[in-house]
């Protein structure tokens, strides 16, 4: 039992702290520590139940079996990388030598998964066409729409000059022809004026929207393209699929790979007497005799725990401080001893002197 200055460097084992306030204390420690925290005698005695499912294990325990638990789990996963890998291959030179021997599992999947990839590039490429026509569709239409107002607009404000010259009455000939000459002269100024207006409104429009439709026509031939391109694309791959199964469909791949499964453990067979194979299950035996070896040290006949992978799951709560406070105190030594890799921290209050 120890007693230490500075509770956030505390190491594995059993500590008391006596305090002014237990709670506030405890309260810094959880942050300091990353730590869980009990103040009663129900959470001690739930926190000492999950424990005793645990192994118990030293903190050198710990280490040891954490490095050798992660070697076996990634030797475990290159072996089987290295024999699907291999019998894949091993397969496909059977199928092709005409053994009779069925290409394996892995193979078939990929094949189906790349007509299934295939036809969802070919659904993205047609929906993306569609949508593209259907904009130049719309565009067209706001352009027509366009220019039919303008020539409205036009129209009218022809009309409304034409009205407005109109000899008034009472006045005289000569007076009444010569403002109607220079009203006419006016009039023909300001719609002129106009006319050249709207033509060169037109003209960058019929430009502006030539361009446009220019742009539209490029994007519209790249999406045609690559529309061909992925459906071309799935023809290979459906070719490639039906070399393989026949008429089966790929939505049965699973019936596929059933009825090649008694061929394909021959090439199971094979591929476990590859070198490659063999090299990985040295590998594989060398750390299966450390990661035993490290339970040994530990004081297991055995491994306690089967998948290495899983070791700092299962271990974390056995190595995670715990502070004790108010009734939780009580069970201070049995938790000690159910987790000797973990530091517990006891805070009692100041005794009066």
């Amino acid at each position: 039992m120890r007693t230490p200055a500075d509770p956030s460097t505390c190491e594995a084992g059993l500590h008391v702290l006596q305090v002014d306030a237990p709670e506030e204390r405890a309260a810094a420690l959880v942050v300091e520590l990353g730590a869980i925290s009990c103040a009663t005698r129900e959470e001690a005695s739930a926190h000492l139940v999950a424990l005793q499912a645990v192994p118990v294990l030293s903190t050198e325990a710990v280490n040891a079996l954490r490095s050798a638990g992660r070697r076996l789990a990634t030797a475990r996963s290159v072996v089987e990388r290295t024999l699907q890998r291999t019998a894949a291959d091993v397969g496909e030179r059977l199928a092709a030598t005409g053994s009779g021997l069925a290409v394996h599992p892995v193979a078939v999947r990929g094949r189906a998964d790349a007509v299934l990839s295939a036809r969802a590039a070919v659904a993205v490429a047609e929906e993306a066409l569609r949508a593209h026509e259907a904009e130049g569709a719309a565009a067209e239409e706001r352009a027509a729409e366009r220019s039919a107002a303008s020539l409205s607009t036009h129209e009218v404000y022809e009309v409304s000059l034409d009205t407005e010259v109109r000899p008034p009455p009472r006045r005289s000939l000569f007076g009444w022809l010569r403002r109607s000459t220079d009203h006419h002269e006016a009039g023909d100024r300001v719609e002129v004026s106009s006319l050249l207006r709207q033509v060169g409104e037109t003209t960058d429009e019929a430009f502006g929207a030539r361009r446009a439709a220019s742009t539209r026509d490029d994007q519209l031939v790249l999406r045609q393209a690559q529309r061909d391109r992925a459906v071309e694309q799935l023809r290979v791959a459906e070719r490639t699929w039906r070399d393989l199964a026949g008429d089966d469909p790929v939505e049965a791949v699973d019936d596929v790979v059933r009825r090649f499964d008694p061929q394909h453990q021959d090439a199971l067979a094979l591929a476990r007497d590859t070198a490659g194979v063999r090299a990985t299950q040295r590998l594989l035996a060398d750390a299966e005799a450390r990661w035993t070896e490290a339970w040994a040290r530990a004081g297991h006949d055995r491994p306690a725990i089967d998948d290495p992978a899983r070791f700092d799951e299962v271990t974390t709560l056995a190595t995670r401080a715990l502070v004790l406070l108010g009734d939780a105190v009580a069970l201070a030594a049995d938790i000690a001893r159910a987790a000797p890799a973990a530091p517990v921290v006891v805070l009692e209050p100041v005794r009066a002197s």
